[in-house]
């Protein structure tokens, strides 16, 4: 049987994958070696909604 080769074309992506973090969310993020607090992370500015609360997921 002869396959089509536009059926098999395009890359598979996996849903679960996380999406690549920002320099934004690496700022943000508090840094832990093992269960001790390294250094807090920035907390957002209050220029606008947080990615957070701009997610349609949480309507």
């Amino acid at each position: 049987m002869k396959v089509d080769p536009s059926d098999t074309e395009g890359a598979w992506v996996d849903p679960d994958d996380a999406p690549e973090w920002t320099d934004e969310m690496f700022q943000r993020a508090d840094l832990y070696n093992g269960g001790r607090l390294i250094r807090r992370g920035v907390p957002p500015t209050s220029e606008g909604p947080s990615p957070l609360e701009d997610s349609p997921d949480q309507n």
